[in-house]
């Protein structure tokens, strides 16, 4: 195995603005899309359905294959995927400006998906390996996730200046000159690469566990369209028992497993896996019954929803800021607690819509929940990729990935049930079921603010102490 220890300021400086070009890439394409699905139809005649899976498509490759692309990362090396998926993104962006029939940017779009799961944990892996003090490497994650943010809060607004100045072709083609200078910036770095070259690709795993993502996340996309009783999703959730069952009986058996179980021996690992997946359901979730509550109750337009949402997206970003600022003085524990701790009110603020219709009221509580999610989530990221040796940052980045990406879609799909009933029927108040929603996400928050008093350690260096050894021997955790 060889190593990146003697990276230099400016070559930190110079990987940071790598991923974060990449990281804002993969979070555009992830919203930008949206804006221009009509102008996308007009062009090229899409139905509706294949205008939902021009979106989709990229959500359900990108959800499903960072396990894959983490586990790809610890084998082959964080740099060297770091490269082949910026270079699929591009090329993939290329393809789908490119685009003359929906088949063809369907394909751009699975493509643009897998690059972008090859390029998250990656990124993250690349970020742990070049900042070995704690403190320099939880502000470095702080930095890379704000620029995700900027790019979810600035994403349809600039979708809908490109598609008004240069047409729907430009918010894919745009991504070409700003990925090919992420290509620049790495092949600058001259550092050895991390990985473990004896490991070998588990592909009993890496098949099952993408058939069971796929299969997972698309019936949770396409059930509140098709049903939740009907064939195709009940076909859906058979394959996915089917495959997970697999994944665990191959994961047990096999002596080089794609994601070793034993890392979840680790209680850091553990419980903050489970915060990444309870957080984003709550988040995400609590985000999908706002927009319809701003658009069916308060009969807001898209733009005017989007304006609406604008305070608490924008305190994301600056609790990211906040976070990078502060992770010198306090611990990422303590950030930790803090933002969850912010949250709780914010949600319980949202209250308000029973007694008052006024949205002034709700700019305190979405600001809240924004600001307390932009200071935890990086410390989130932080102590969880502190929690695993170098041999398994890559799987241990596509797992905090991934559990976020389950998350958000089971998020979604819980609360699109709830409030389904109240979308199309007079007897049942809309605000009712969202009150129901409400008091489930301060629930699971509250679960959080416990887990983190409880169960996770302040220890930045928490990791095997045989972490070069085989992966399949046994191990015990350094705490």
């Amino acid at each position: 195995m060889s190593s990146m220890n003697g990276v230099t300021q400016k070559e930190r400086s110079m990987l940071l603005a790598a991923t974060s070009i990449s990281y804002i890439l993969v979070i555009l394409d992830s919203s930008i899309v949206n804006v221009a699905l009509p102008s996308i139809g007009a062009s090229i005649g899409v139905s509706i359905t294949g205008l939902q899976w021009i979106v989709n498509a990229y959500l359900v490759i990108f959800a499903s294959f960072l396990l894959s692309g983490g586990s790809f990362c610890d084998r082959f090396g964080a740099r060297r995927i770091y490269m082949l998926g910026l270079s699929l993104f591009v090329g993939a962006s290329l393809l789908c400006g490119a685009a003359t029939s929906i088949y063809m940017l369907l394909l751009g779009r699975v493509l643009q998906g897998y690059g972008a799961a090859l390029l998250v944990p990656s990124s993250l892996a690349l970020i742990i390996h070049a900042y070995e003090d704690a403190t320099e490497r939880s502000r470095a994650i702080a930095t890379w996730a704000s620029w995700g943010g900027l790019a979810m809060v600035l994403g349809p607004l600039t979708g809908g200046l490109f598609i008004k100045l240069f047409g729907w072709r430009s918010i894919f083609l745009v991504n070409v000159p700003i990925g090919l200078v992420g290509i620049g910036l790495t092949l600058r770095l001259v550092q050895a690469d991390v990985r473990n070259r004896q490991r070998r690709i588990d592909f009993v795993g890496q098949i099952t566990a993408n058939v069971a993502a796929v299969s997972l996340i698309a019936s949770l996309i396409e059930g509140p369209v098709l049903g939740w009783t009907s064939l195709p999703i009940l076909c859906g959730a058979g394959v996915f028992l089917v495959s997970a069952t697999a994944f665990g009986v191959a994961e047990t058996r096999s002596p080089q497993p794609m994601l070793p179980f034993s890392l979840f021996c680790n209680r850091n690992f553990s419980a903050i896996a489970y915060m990444f997946f309870v957080g984003t359901l709550a988040f995400f979730g609590n985000l999908f019954v706002l927009s319809f509550y701003f658009q069916e109750v308060c009969h807001f337009s898209a733009l005017q929803t989007g304006l609406a949402l604008f305070p608490l997206s924008c305190c994301v970003v600056v609790g990211n800021k906040i976070t990078a600022r502060l992770v010198s003085r306090f611990s990422p524990r303590s950030l930790m607690l803090l933002g969850e701790s912010l949250k709780i009110p914010g949600f319980c603020g949202l209250l308000l819509v029973r007694s008052h219709s006024d949205y002034m009221y709700l700019i305190i509580p979405l600001s809240l929940i924004g600001l307390g999610g932009g200071l935890a989530a990086p410390m989130y990221t932080s102590l969880f990729m502190s929690s695993v040796g170098q041999a398994f940052t890559g799987i241990a980045s596509g797992v905090s990935r991934a559990t976020g990406q389950v998350g958000s879609a089971v998020g979604v799909a819980l609360f699109g049930a709830l409030i389904a009933e109240a979308r199309h029927s007079e007897t049942v108040p809309f605000v009712d079921r969202m009150t129901i929603t409400i008091f489930i996400v301060a629930a699971l928050t509250v679960s959080i603010v416990l887990t983190i008093r409880f169960i996770v350690r302040d220890v930045h260096a928490m990791a095997y102490r045989r972490a070069e050894a085989p992966v399949g021997e046994a191990r015990k955790w350094s705490t």
